[in-house]
Protein backbone atom coordinates (compact mmCIF):
# COMPACT_ATOMS: atom_id res chain seq x y z
CA UNK A 1 0.00 0.00 0.00
CA UNK A 2 1.43 3.61 -1.14
CA UNK A 3 1.13 6.44 1.43
CA UNK A 4 1.83 10.06 0.74
CA UNK A 5 2.56 12.89 2.28
CA UNK A 6 -0.06 15.57 1.58
CA UNK A 7 0.60 18.94 2.32
CA UNK A 8 -1.02 22.49 2.35
CA UNK A 9 -1.94 23.74 -0.76
CA UNK A 10 -1.25 20.25 -2.54
CA UNK A 11 -4.54 19.40 -4.74
CA UNK A 12 -7.18 16.89 -4.71
CA UNK A 13 -7.86 14.33 -7.04
CA UNK A 14 -12.05 16.16 -7.19
CA UNK A 15 -9.86 19.65 -7.58
CA UNK A 16 -10.16 20.83 -4.09
CA UNK A 17 -7.38 22.58 -2.50
CA UNK A 18 -5.71 21.27 1.55
CA UNK A 19 -6.48 24.51 3.37
CA UNK A 20 -5.18 23.79 6.82
CA UNK A 21 -1.91 21.43 8.05
CA UNK A 22 0.69 21.03 11.51
CA UNK A 23 3.13 23.95 11.00
CA UNK A 24 5.14 22.28 13.52
CA UNK A 25 6.17 19.45 10.64
CA UNK A 26 6.64 20.32 6.84
CA UNK A 27 8.05 19.30 3.79
CA UNK A 28 10.02 21.65 1.80
CA UNK A 29 8.58 24.44 3.90
CA UNK A 30 4.83 23.48 3.69
CA UNK A 31 2.77 22.08 6.47
CA UNK A 32 1.93 18.54 6.83
CA UNK A 33 -2.17 18.09 6.28
CA UNK A 34 -3.42 15.20 8.64
CA UNK A 35 -6.57 13.36 9.05
CA UNK A 36 -9.31 15.64 9.88
CA UNK A 37 -7.55 19.00 8.48
CA UNK A 38 -9.99 21.36 5.97
CA UNK A 39 -9.87 20.90 2.96
CA UNK A 40 -12.09 23.14 0.12
CA UNK A 41 -13.78 20.88 -2.32
CA UNK A 42 -16.10 22.60 -5.00
CA UNK A 43 -17.61 18.84 -5.69
CA UNK A 44 -18.50 18.00 -2.46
Amino acid sequence: MKRYHITVGARTTADGTVRTGWEWSTINGQAMAREGDEVDCPRC
